[in-house]
């Protein structure tokens, strides 16, 4: 007996007050009693044993402390029991995870977390096994997969999930084998994406989500003896996405089936109307219902009713004309109700959510068919939200932008219509119902503006010309809608027209016309312009341009010949040299911020107007497209006209005039600045009669120019590489040509210009 007693204490104090389980299984006969040889083995095996040795998990913790009994009987006895207590092992589940980017990670036990929390990563793959089995048995393991579904079960430590497809884990479901089962609880949680840490799932429950398209990013997972209490909480282990459905009393139909997911429940085209509807929200996760109630005809809004009550009427041929459905508790927390209905006269309005109101009200129209879907909160709406309810109410007329269209044509994008949305938007009028017109404030003098469609049913163009509005009179926009007239209104508008200007005064829109004549825009006071800048202006990189480069700088929308360019151009001799002064954008003019200085000064009176300086390349085109000419491509070119803006890569000129010889004497900013220059004749002569007449006027008007920069001659190109834009003077576009401008010749054009 003293043996025995000797050994326990060894034992405690050998194992921290720990005896290992397996040893003590070894040691104890199963007959009840102990073999003294075998008890002087163990206490005799290792005379070195470290007395600080750490324990190990599968160990039994013993008191050292405690006194033990006395043994009756024989000192070479003991009972079985006893020993046996200390003798039983611990299982453990031990498990790893693989992660979105960061591969498998190490091996955890016991509840330990595997995954990540606050990273955003998804599990992909998982690995569970059992360590230390006391009994008969193992585990096994299912998981849900992205775009899979729920794949086959697999045990003791095999993979589960995917690797190298990217796919989440959304769910698992955790099962002990065998005796284990019998004798153990496995017990399993998982972090989920919005969710955070779930409730405790056991034996077989799914623990995750479905329906949502959410990742796992974390699990643990722990054993307990059969029966013992869970690690935590276990009412909210797996979130189902709930189900709706519902159904509809169609005109002549009756009650149709359940449909659910978005799925229309009604009629379309077949001028059926709805007249009642029953909604059902099955939710077992979230604590919550749904409510709903209907704008039945005479009747006006009905009662909210709840969870597949109905809503609306039977056996009255009376329709639905509008819907409101909203959630109420946890669910709505959680997700957002959309909606959608079909209207008469309007087919599908757009969509609306979560009490508003879906259909049309005042107008006796019936509602058809409808459309409901719980979409988890904050994403996006199943499509446009705009226009889900109509309701009767005054017209609109509001303004939504100007353009300058072409030469003095103006057209004002609006909305005219009639009835209003909840959203403040508007029902479509037909356009046989709208008109338009402009009214002088001062004299009472009316324009009617033209009305057209656009390919927005809301949406209506309303053009007039400038030049047939009376010069310094101011305007108001009136438009008529079915009969009932508004001055037309916007939230602000500042814009410059090529002949006034578009203003906003107590958000009713106002046309104000300049003082600039009619009879100034021709095409005598256009080339009249052109040589303000002749032979004072020197050739600037960017001159005219903004310092942003993006359009007009501040000279290019001011009147007349800037001061400061007649002051650089005295600082320089016949050395100037371009290229040390580039970019020094107020000291002068390049090509094309000289054509829209001109443009601008020969059309406007006053400054800081819309301007109309762009790449050289694009001036003939763009001047064309506004309806000032007609645009010809470099192939195509057959004749010149006085004013025409020659364009290419590089370059912009305009032709003061055809010579006899068919040379054309042109006005441009080239290096070195602003002059008048001759071409070479068709046939490449460069002793041209434009040449020439170039000379006599450079050197006879323009003398201090002419000393510094005796050369008039261009290159053979400007015949060949330039596009062209000719005016229409005709008058009915921008310029007119009362003196027969266009029609003589550049010896003609040059005596009557510098007469």
């Amino acid at each position: 007996m003293k043996k025995f007693w000797w050994l326990m204490m060894v034992g405690t104090l050998f194992y921290g007050s720990v005896l290992p389980l397996v040893q003590a299984t070894e040691v104890f006969e199963a007959d009840s009693t102990v073999s003294t040889y075998l008890i002087d083995e163990v206490t005799t095996s290792d005379s070195a044993v470290d007395l600080e040795s750490e324990t190990t998990e599968s160990s039994v913790l013993i008191d050292s402390s405690i006194e033990l009994p006395e043994i009756s009987g024989s000192e070479d006895f003991l009972e079985t029991q006893s020993i046996t207590s200390l003798a039983e092992e611990v299982p453990f589940v031990s498990y790893r995870t693989h992660i979105q980017d960061f591969g498998w990670q190490d091996e955890v036990r016991n509840g330990e977390t595997s995954g990540s929390v606050g990273m955003a990563k998804r599990l992909e793959a998982i690995e569970i096994n059992l360590g230390d089995v006391p009994v008969a048995g193992g585990i096994s393991y299912q998981v849900h997969v992205q775009n899979y579904g729920w794949m086959n079960n697999v045990t003791d430590g095999k993979s589960a999930g995917t690797i190298g497809e990217s796919k989440r884990l959304e769910a698992i479901k955790v099962n002990l084998t065998g005796e284990m089962a019998a004798q153990y609880d496995v017990y399993y949680h998982v972090h989920a994406q919005n969710f955070g840490w779930l409730d405790w799932a056991k034996n077989g429950e799914p623990a995750g989500t479905a329906g949502y398209g959410y990742r796992l990013e974390a699990i643990e997972v722990v054993l307990v003896t059969k029966g013992s209490s869970a690690p935590g909480a276990t009412s909210r282990s797996f979130i189902n996405y709930p189900t709706l459905s519902y159904q509809t009393h169609v005109q002549n139909i009756g009650w149709q089936n359940y449909v659910s997911a978005g799925a229309v429940s009604g009629t379309t085209g077949e001028g059926k109307r709805l007249e009642a509807i029953r909604i059902h929200l099955v939710d077992p996760t979230f604590v919550g219902s749904i409510s709903y109630r209907t704008h039945v005809q005479d009747y006006g809004w009905q009662a909210w009713k709840q969870d597949n009550t109905i809503s609306g009427t039977q056996g009255e041929a009376k329709r639905l004309e509008a819907i409101q459905i909203s959630l109420t508790g946890e669910t709505a927390d959680y997700f957002d109700i959309y909606y959608r209905v079909h209207a008469q006269n309007f087919g599908w309005l757009d969509w609306a959510k979560n009490g508003e109101s879906a259909g049309t009200e005042g107008l006796g129209y019936r509602l058809e068919a409808i459309q409901i879907k719980l979409i988890k909160k904050g994403e996006a709406a199943p499509g446009p939200t705009a226009m889900p309810f109509v309701k009767l109410g005054g017209i609109a007329t509001k303004l939504i932008s100007a353009k300058q269209m072409s030469a003095t044509n103006v057209q004002l994008k609006t909305q005219l219509s009639y009835g209003t949305f909840v959203n403040g938007a508007r029902v479509a009028a037909p356009i046989n119902k709208i008109s338009a017109y402009m009214q002088s404030t001062i004299s009472g003098h009316q324009i009617n503006l033209s009305v057209s469609a656009t390919t927005d049913p809301l949406v209506f163009n309303l053009n007039f010309n400038e030049k047939n509005l009376n010069p310094t009179e101011t305007y108001k926009l009136v438009t008529t809608v079915a009969g009932t007239a508004s001055q037309l209104w916007t939230v602000g508008v500042n814009q410059n027209t090529l002949l006034g200007k578009l203003s906003t005064k107590s958000n009713y829109v106002y046309y104000s016309r300049d003082q600039t004549p009619v009879t100034q825009l021709t095409l005598k006071h256009l080339l009249q312009t052109a040589l303000e800048p002749v032979g004072n202006t020197l050739y600037v990189w960017g001159g005219g341009w903004n310092e942003s480069d993006t359009g007009s700088g501040i000279e290019a929308v001011t009147m007349g010949v800037s001061p400061q360019w007649k002051s650089f151009f005295n600082q320089y001799g016949s050395t100037y040299d371009y290229s040390k002064t580039l970019y020094q954008i107020h000291n002068g003019l390049d090509c094309s911020g000289y054509i829209g200085w001109t443009i601008y000064n020969s059309v406007n009176t006053s400054n800081y107007k819309d301007g109309y300086v762009l790449l050289a390349d694009g001036m003939a085109t763009n001047f064309a497209s506004r309806g000032w000419g007609t645009y010809k491509n470099k192939t195509q070119i057959t004749q010149y006209k006085p004013g025409d803006i020659l364009s290419s890569a590089g370059h912009v000129y305009m032709v003061l005039g055809v010579a006899s010889d068919n040379s054309l004497v042109i006005v441009h900013s080239s290096p070195n600045g602003v002059q008048i220059n001759g071409t070479p004749t068709p046939s490449g002569n460069t002793n041209s009669v434009a040449a020439i007449l170039a000379k006599k006027y450079m050197s006879t008007y323009y003398p201090t120019w002419y000393s510094k920069f005796p050369n008039v001659k261009v290159r053979y190109s400007y015949l060949t590489d330039f596009n062209q834009m000719t005016w229409d003077v005709s008058g009915t576009s921008l310029l007119n040509d009362p003196e027969g401008i266009s029609k003589k010749s550049a010896e003609q054009v040059l005596a009557i210009l510098f007469q």
